[in-house]
């Protein structure tokens, strides 16, 4: 457990503990106050279990945080009667709350190359060690840039990274992945599927988004945050042409009702080389104008130029959020704190805080009625806008060229199984030399040798090369007078 993550559990033992107690209609106040406070771990070591009791039956919370005087974290704790089993005792009444004691830390940021001014930096502020993850949200480095074809393989990213719960090299049919760090489940998908001319890989990360995110729902008990992170934008405000600046984005089609559907919280997105930070928004509509229980997610893009602004843009900056990156840092299960810094001078560009006292999947029903008028017109035409670039679900295929398939396929073989196929094969090959040979022997060409003679009385061998035995077959020998037919199967 890193260093702040002990300091935190240290400051909760001695300095952050304060049950509020409310006493029930039958009981007064003292019968609420806790006794036989406990501390131990949870199931894991970011998390610290509370237990108490109380005399009378009483509602209860924990309420804590780094210090006295920071303590805005509120946890309701479960209950539990105790009867004595002697039977004279009375009852008493005992409490647990589970408290998450990790608020861990962040830096995000895309678009770095090979050649950025911001290395040095960004390398110093890593070494500061209060950083969880360095979460890098695309385009690692343009000189290992692979042209995008019908037959892309990806292969700069494939075989140079490993990703968690995924096989190495990374399966073309599975460039995506998930990852629970402390409170947070982060969902890595890729937005270049959009961009491949036969789209082949659309439907199986579709498939395989729809399935994490319903499992990531189950679990906002004790992971509450949902934060996607996508390289190319659903929506921008530049003027450079891109994917994003269009009303028909593949990527918004291909990805916008998924993650509305299923109440992603915080969007994180870079391609574009500036800074922007958009209201929470659906379908083009803007839900609110602050962070505050927001009904869409917030998507912020770290990255830079454009000259424009959009009404749903809470925040963009040109070329001064060149050479920035992002802080993330959760703070509890309810408060999430973003800014972006300068990388030369430290400078705050942007800061916001994301209060999320509700987590779960959004839904328009509840929206005002002018919202859910516009939000189902564009859907309307983000239905036709699907059909036209043939975004509906098609089956798929890997992509992989013959070698790579037979590579697979002798990687995923047992050993034995390999031997075994090859003596089989070896066996078979040999039954079938011999076939051919026999064949070709009981072809061989039936023939006839007859008596010539020559002068002097000399005689000689000469073949007939039919099976027509004519009169010419009998020779007589002129030697003794006799008559003879010598036939022989010969070559």
């Amino acid at each position: 457990m890193k260093l702040e993550s002990t300091k935190m559990f240290w400051l909760l033992i001695f300095s952050t503990i304060l049950s509020m107690c409310r006493a029930s209609i039958e009981t007064d106040k003292v019968q609420c106050d806790p006794e036989q406070v406990h501390l131990a771990f949870g199931d894991r070591l970011t998390e610290m279990v509370v237990s108490w009791a109380t005399p009378g039956e009483c509602e209860s919370r924990v309420q804590y945080g780094s210090g006295p005087w920071d303590m805005t974290t509120v946890v309701q704790a479960t209950r539990e009667m105790f009867t004595y089993s002697d039977g004279v005792k009375p009852p008493i009444y005992m409490y647990r709350a589970l408290l998450n004691a990790w608020s861990p830390e962040f830096i995000v940021y895309g678009d770095l190359g090979i050649h950025s001014e911001s290395l040095t930096n960004l390398k110093q502020e890593v070494l500061k060690g209060k950083y969880t993850a360095l979460l890098h949200v695309g385009d690692f480095g343009y000189n290992l840039y692979d042209k995008i074809e019908p037959n892309e393989s990806f292969k700069q990213y494939r075989y140079r990274f490993s990703m968690p719960n995924t096989d190495w090299p990374i399966p073309l049919n599975k460039m995506w992945y998930s990852i629970d760090i402390g409170p947070v489940h982060f969902l890595s998908y890729s937005t270049e599927v959009f961009f491949l001319e036969d789209k082949r890989y659309i439907e199986s990360q579709r498939q395989w988004i729809s399935v994490d995110l319903e499992t990531a729902n189950k679990n906002r008990h004790t992971t509450p945050w949902i934060v996607a992170l996508g390289h190319r934008p659903m929506y921008c405000s530049n003027n450079d042409g891109d994917d994003c600046t269009k009303e028909d984005s593949l990527v918004k089609l291909g990805l916008e009702d998924i993650f509305y559907n299923n109440g992603v919280d915080v969007i994180l997105q870079a391609h574009e080389h500036s800074y922007e930070r958009l209201w929470p928004m659906y379908k083009s509509v803007v839900l609110a104008k602050n962070f505050t229980n927001p009904h869409a997610p917030v998507q912020i893009i770290t990255g830079a130029a454009g000259n424009k602004h959009a009404t749903w843009s809470a925040f963009r900056m040109d070329n001064r959020s060149l050479n920035s990156f992002g802080r993330l840092k959760v703070d509890n299960s309810s408060h999430l704190y973003w800014e972006q810094v300068a990388v030369f001078g430290g400078e705050v560009l942007d800061s916001i805080w994301i209060t999320q006292e509700s987590h779960g999947p959004f839904s328009h029903n509840t929206l005002p009625a002018d919202q859910q008028d516009k939000i189902r017109e564009q859907t309307e035409v983000d239905e036709q806008n699907i059909d036209k670039h043939n975004l509906r679900p098609k089956p798929e295929t890997t992509g992989d060229t013959l070698t790579e398939k037979v590579s697979k396929a002798i990687k995923g073989a047992d050993v034995r199984v390999i031997i075994g196929i090859s003596f089989g094969a070896f066996v078979v090959l040999f039954l079938l030399i011999v076939c051919i040979v026999k064949s070709c022997s009981g072809r061989r060409v039936k023939s006839y040798r007859r008596w010539e003679t020559l002068d002097y009385g000399k005689k000689f061998y000469s073949t007939v090369k039919n099976d027509d035995k004519e009169a010419d077959d009998f020779e007589v020998d002129v030697t003794d007078g006799t008559t003879k037919l010598i036939s022989t199967n010969i070559d």
